[in-house]
């Protein structure tokens, strides 16, 4: 697992939080095929449509699952900031 991503998992104070996270940033970096380090914000934003997207359609709980979504885009936004702060990664244009 990478650096950024361990230090991210470990200031989750609860475990399910952990595990949701981890599973997250795993989903992510499978969706973009490409490090961290390069992912973008088109790369979020083509991830965070493919959330509420199942065999072709929008799942029938779409406007619900828009919470979770928005959950875990924001996650990972707080994942690729503390990688730039500790410049794990550097900033995109």
């Amino acid at each position: 697992m990478l650096k950024s991503i361990s230090l991210w998992l470990a200031k989750q104070p609860s475990p399910h939080t952990r595990g949701c996270y981890r599973r997250d940033s795993e989903r992510l970096l499978e969706h973009a095929k490409k490090p961290l380090a390069s992912i973008t914000l088109a790369d979020l934003q083509s991830f965070a449509q493919t959330l509420g997207f199942n065999h072709g359609r929008w799942t029938p709980l779409v406007q619900l699952l828009s919470v979770w979504i928005a959950a875990v885009i924001a996650g990972l936004n707080v994942l690729l900031a503390l990688s730039v702060q500790l410049r794990l990664i550097e900033p995109t244009g």
